[in-house]
């Protein structure tokens, strides 16, 4: 039984660590594309995004053809990314890009999953970032986050900020890559929502620095999918 079980998890831990251009919804895998369906202002309100680009008017731009869409695909039929525009003349949370909140839906109580922020960036010299938390985003007077991890395409400290490099998932073209950036490990409960905060450190570096938000992207625990395989046989064995 036990050999069984190793196998199944060596099995499920190469599924879900595996990386490649297009996203696994298998299993239990979730993915939640930002969209005005599951995305509002931190806050709760909306509208939060516009069409236009080059507008800093405290929304995000929609920009098509970047990223995944709904179904896990890079730059598949309706995708989208968002963009966070940098601005040097205002500080956060008085700058005119506001923090975001998407929720997911669909967890299973019991089950552990590891959550991650898909976003997208460039080289160092235009690192392009993304801050995520379980929580509302804080800055300090100056502007400085002070929650939250922040992820950008290399290693590197900016204006004070530490900022992570993500998992390198997909190439969007000119340059532009998707990443991945864990947030951390979360249990699913009986309600089967989770709100995941997301906001950019645009505005404190220069006008190359700039935020594109993708969506929120959850992977099991397989030692806890084992677990809650084996509750659901021992119900039913009980049954019988």
């Amino acid at each position: 039984m036990m050999c069984r079980i190793c196998c199944v998890l060596m099995v499920v831990s190469v599924l879900s660590i595996s990386a490649h251009a297009d996203l696994d919804l298998t299993g239990l895998n979730i993915f939640v594309d930002a969209a005005e369906g599951n995305t509002t202002f931190a806050d709760g309100t909306s509208p939060w995004s516009t069409d236009t680009g080059g507008q800093k008017n405290g929304l995000w731009w929609r920009r098509t053809g970047f990223g995944y869409n709904a179904a896990g695909e890079l730059k598949g039929t309706d995708a989208d990314i968002y963009e966070a525009l940098a601005d040097l003349t205002n500080w956060r949370p008085t700058g005119p890009v506001q923090g975001l909140k998407t929720t997911v839906t669909g967890l299973v109580d019991g089950q552990e999953y590891d959550v991650y922020v898909i976003y997208a960036s460039k080289h160092e010299g235009e690192n392009w970032n993304v801050t995520a938390d379980f929580s509302p985003i804080t800055t300090d007077a100056d502007g400085t986050v002070t929650s939250g991890i922040t992820y950008g395409a290399a290693d590197a400290t900016l204006y004070g900020v530490s900022v992570l490099a993500g998992e390198n998932i997909g190439d969007n073209g000119g340059g532009i890559y998707s990443f991945r950036g864990l947030i951390g490990t979360i249990t699913g409960t009986a309600a089967g929502t989770l709100d995941v905060y997301i906001d950019d450190i645009s505005n404190l570096g220069t006008g190359n620095q700039r935020a594109w938000y993708d969506g929120v992207y959850l992977v099991p625990e397989p030692a806890t999918m084992i677990l809650l395989g084996l509750g659901g046989l021992a119900l039913l064995r009980r049954k019988r």
